[in-house]
């Protein structure tokens, strides 16, 4: 025999069902201070229309064109429209940024310049390791990891 729901049936609901109905009445109850606002750029968002966002791809083209236009006819040629392009590249920032790199790259390479051709150091361990006979007791050894690591 298979009792079911037979505390439910007593008891009424079960507790989570009441916390459940408690939680979504909380959450539909607005509670005194909160304020929804909803800003002016928002605003003109929720009032474009898809055709307006189809008319708008038209309208970019539109521009498009007009610049492919201005270059054909050699617009930009003129020097004060090449001194306003030219402000206008500058003041976004852009440039900052390309600036910042390169000067990242001319102390690196400074850095790079001032190290030695040669390590000495290196050489007069060589030299050292030469006159004990080093290399001579490990003569195939070394050998084979010179070839290693100038082969790959």
């Amino acid at each position: 025999m298979i009792i079911e729901n037979a505390l439910n049936e007593i008891r009424g609901s079960k507790p989570t069902e009441q916390r459940d109905a408690e939680v979504k009445r909380r959450r539909n109850t607005p509670r005194a201070g909160d304020v929804v606002k909803i800003s002016k750029t928002a605003r003109t968002l929720g009032a474009i229309s898809p055709a307006d966002v189809e008319s708008a791809s038209d309208v970019r083209q539109a521009r498009v064109e007009e610049v492919r236009q201005r270059v054909a006819n050699g617009f930009y040629d003129r020097p004060e429209i090449r001194q306003a392009v030219a402000d206008a590249i500058l003041n976004s920032g852009v440039v900052d940024a390309v600036g910042q790199e390169a000067k990242q790259t001319r102390e690196v390479r400074q850095q790079v310049d001032g190290l030695p051709d040669v390590r000495e150091d290196r050489v007069a361990l060589a030299k050292q390791r030469v006159a004990a006979g080093f290399y001579e007791s490990v003569k195939t050894e070394t050998a084979d990891r010179f070839l290693d690591a100038l082969i790959g």
